[in-house]
């Protein structure tokens, strides 16, 4: 099986504390799981951007990214943005394979929180 790792990708605030929590939050995420291949990275305003995290990971051998726009919506970042970014990274590394998931949009559990949070106001 081939080396793979998920670099789960927030936009990147000017907010140091909001850009800190993300990133405890995918090494907690990646402690929980048990995978230690979890990085996080953010698309503009902060670091480690996406290509420098690339970098890292190809010079440690991985073979496959998945990438994980941690976006909310499918908006035109998450759409056209993202994966363009991936595709011209992906030409500076031509042995590395990538994937671009879609965003929490479509996650089940998004509506759950929702749910939960309505109901939270009529108690």
């Amino acid at each position: 099986m081939s080396a793979q790792a998920l670099i789960v990708l927030a936009h990147g605030s000017r907010n140091f504390r909001a850009n800190q929590a993300f990133l405890e939050m995918v090494e907690k995420a990646g402690q929980e799981s048990g995978e230690k291949n979890i990085f996080g990275a953010f698309f503009s305003l902060a670091d480690p951007g996406l290509e420098d995290v690339v970098q890292k990971l190809c010079r440690e051998g991985i073979e496959k990214i998945v990438v994980f726009p941690y976006f909310l919506l499918d908006g035109s970042h998450v759409e056209k943005d993202i994966p363009e970014r991936v595709r011209l990274i992906g030409e500076k590394f031509p042995r590395v394979s990538f994937e671009v998931l879609s965003s929490l949009e479509h996650e089940p559990l998004m509506k759950s929180i929702v749910v939960d949070r309505a109901r939270r106001l009529s108690m």
